[in-house]
């Protein structure tokens, strides 16, 4: 009798740990994304391969308990998901620019030096 309790207790215990597992994954979609969102701007690309395999175990998670969650919850991750690669969209899209910047600022330098260097050839040339 009393090991059947034990039984039913532990089986008990270990029903509500995983449902609390379950329950809990919309809520660390949310609060992953929350901290990137709220960091975005300064991370290094370092900070960003971080929080890309932070995401890929959520993703893992989300997978083995798609079947599992409800409705609701699958909803509030999907958001999560869709404002998390649109964080990392924005970044990359920024990246890009910069780099288009800094190679437009460089390329300014040398044109501005071969156009002087062109005009040191002319004035060498008519004197």
């Amino acid at each position: 009798m009393k090991s059947k309790l034990l039984l039913v207790l532990a089986s008990l215990v270990l029903l509500l740990f995983v449902y609390s597992c379950v329950g809990s994954l919309p809520k660390r979609f949310e609060s992953f994304v929350n901290q990137v969102e709220k960091n975005a701007d300064n991370y290094s690309e370092e900070d960003w391969n971080r929080a890309s395999e932070k995401f890929e175990k959520l993703m893992k998670a989300y997978e083995k308990q798609h079947d599992r969650l409800s409705k609701e919850d699958r909803k509030s991750i999907d958001n999560s998901i869709g404002r998390y690669r649109g964080l990392v969209l924005k970044s990359g899209i920024k990246s890009a620019i910069d780099e288009f910047n800094d190679a437009f600022g460089e390329l300014e330098s040398f044109l501005k030096g071969l156009s002087s260097g062109l005009e040191s050839l002319i004035e060498s040339l008519t004197e």
